[in-house]
Formats: structure tokens, C-alpha cells, sequence
């Protein structure tokens, strides 16, 4: 897709630098733009100040409680800002539909990662802000981890 042109977003400065090295090596750098936010910062739209056709999104999904039992290999070494998602797992998915709405362009999608058994959940909260599930793709382990959804006008 040598026309398309893309928006990096992650609170962490730290990350976004690793983005930018990896775009680099991808002869990437000058169709992208990355932008340090928080989405649940109030002024987050303001920061992003466009609309998009696609949002591809892998939030935090593991429930705080659940953060402790992981492998090391991800308790360990992944940033808690990257795994944690809340009481439930799906705190960052209510801000992401609401935002989803307004960041869209007309039937733009969403292609969002989800947790073990959060599929169902996950599609409701966009439903409710009028994101149409489309398709929900299964990872190598056959396990429900990520939803295809559309913007739409009515459901």
C-alpha cells in the first residue's frame, strides 16, 4: 500500500522512539507520524485533530487482578501501562469506542485485539456507540483475539 500514509499513537515516549527506529529500518519514516497521548487525557481528540478510514488498536486487555499470574516473560519485561486493563480488562475499550465514533471517518473500521473470552463484551461496547462487528479472527491457538468492526449510522 505505498499511498497510504499512517498516525502512531502510544503514551509512551519510550515506545515511540522504538516505532520510529523500526520505521527506519522499513523505509517508513516519512509516511508516518507518531504523537505521544493518552486517551484518556481530555484533550486527546484535540491532539489527534483527524479522521481516519482505519484504527488498528492492541490496548491493554488483562484484568489488574490477572497481571500477577502471567508468564514472567510478559509480567516481567512488559510495561504495566501495556498490560493493564483494568478491574475488568476493558477500560480502555469503553474510551476506544467512544473515541472510535468521533476519529472515523463515514464506515471507516476498527481492528481491535482482545483478551481471552472478551470478544463478546469487546463488540457490545462498540455496538453501543454504532460500530457493526464484522468478523471476529481467531489467533493460532483458536482463541477469539480481535474484531473487525464498521462505523455505521444504524446497526
Amino acid at each position: 500500500l505505498p499511498h497510504c500514509l499512517g498516525v502512531a499513537v502510544d503514551i509512551s515516549e519510550k515506545s515511540l522512539q522504538i516505532a520510529r527506529l523500526n520505521a527506519q529500518k522499513l523505509n517508513l519514516e516519512k509516511r508516518l507520524h507518531f504523537i505521544c497521548a493518552d486517551w484518556f487525557a481530555p484533550d486527546f481528540l484535540t491532539a489527534i485533530n483527524q479522521k481516519f478510514n482505519l484504527i488498528v488498536s492492541n490496548p491493554p486487555y488483562i484484568p489488574t487482578g490477572d497481571i500477577s499470574a502471567l508468564d514472567t516473560e510478559v509480567k516481567d519485561h512488559d510495561p504495566w501501562l501495556a498490560l493493564d486493563g483494568g478491574k475488568d480488562g476493558l477500560a480502555s475499550y469503553n474510551r476506544i469506542a467512544e473515541l472510535a465514533q468521533q476519529l472515523l471517518l463515514p464506515h471507516g473500521y476498527i481492528i481491535i485485539e482482545v483478551g481471552i473470552n472478551q470478544a463478546q463484551d469487546v463488540a457490545a461496547i462498540f455496538s453501543r456507540q454504532k460500530l457493526k462487528l464484522l468478523k471476529i479472527a481467531k489467533d493460532l491457538g483458536s482463541i477469539d483475539r480481535c474484531l473487525v468492526l464498521q462505523k455505521s449510522d444504524i446497526l
